[in-house]
């Protein structure tokens, strides 16, 4: 039980306002706009602005444009992700050997984000009145929330580009329509969702890769 308590305080101190451990010193632009490269696979255009207040605290609003239209589906969406950051480290190029970077700084947080997405796909399927292969157009909707934890680390190469790496995880609740699952199939596969599927519900892990500058 005393060790536990001992845990606590000293996790506790990490949040508390007002002072600094010594070796903490952010010298560095108040602002950063960052975007998510690997989202542009998936049709996702997520850009970041974080401002850093002077107390080490952060706070990061992350809108993302889902857009998509091919021959066989089209969707539209968009996503709006809030996060509060606590700087707990850094390590500066004048103060530790940090290489190739001029800043490296630790963080953690909480997440909160809310989501909406319109989807048009066709699929091809058995039919078992039928019975026979039918190709049919269907329609998903989704309405999600989500809130968790996130920890992370930030490199800074040349006092102004950034590379933002995140983890975490929370729970996610998502409200959906998908007339797919009302096709006449035996298809296990109609009605499951996997835990990176956006009309997922549960607990699941998050990761994210941000590329930015600072002003």
């Amino acid at each position: 039980m005393k060790s536990f308590i001992t845990l606590f305080l000293s996790l506790s101190s990490l949040f508390s306002f007002g002072q600094k451990p010594d070796y903490f010193e952010i010298d560095r632009a108040p602002h950063c706009i960052k975007i998510s490269p690997f989202q542009f696979s998936k049709a996702f255009f997520e850009m970041s602005y974080e401002h850093l207040f002077k107390n080490d605290y952060a706070l990061q609003l992350a809108p993302t444009l889902m857009l998509n239209e091919s021959s066989d589906e089209d969707f539209v969406g968009f996503q709006l992700d809030l996060q509060g950051r606590k700087y707990l480290l850094q390590f500066t190029k004048e103060k530790h050997n940090v290489k190739l970077f001029t800043n490296i700084e630790m963080y953690t947080g909480l997440y909160v984000l809310g989501m909406t997405f319109d989807n048009n796909f066709t699929r091809s399927y058995w039919d078992i009145n039928q019975n026979e292969q039918v190709e049919n157009t269907f329609h998903r909707e989704v309405d999600a929330i989500e809130g968790g934890v996130l920890l992370g680390a930030s490199f800074t190469i040349a006092y102004k580009v950034v590379f933002d790496l995140t983890i975490g995880g929370g729970a996610r609740y998502s409200d959906y329509i998908n007339t797919f699952e009302d096709a006449p199939t035996e298809y296990y596969y109609r009605t499951e969702t996997g835990i990176f599927d956006i009309e997922y519900t549960g607990i699941k892990p998050r990761i994210n890769f941000q590329l930015g500058i600072l002003l």
